[in-house]
């Protein structure tokens, strides 16, 4: 998945109010919050990430799998 189609799915889904339990051991608090700083890190990159924003790629697309399961 591209970033731009990350951020067209963030911005057109309805993102929970309350906290989100991803996994044992990450929760998001404020999700709203942890999109727009996650999209933003990665604003401006090319679909191959650097080693630095790779993980904040890949907790965007689990944030989405988390989504579309919900």
């Amino acid at each position: 998945m591209t970033i731009e189609e990350l951020e067209s799915y963030f911005n057109s889904v309805k993102l929970p109010d309350g906290p989100v339990q991803l996994n044992p051991s990450h929760k998001i608090i404020d999700v709203q919050l942890f999109v727009n700083s996650h999209l933003s890190r990665l604003a401006g990159k090319v679909f191959r990430l650097d080693p630095i924003s790779k993980p904040v790629y890949n907790r965007l697309i689990e944030l989405h799998d988390f989504l579309e399961s919900y």
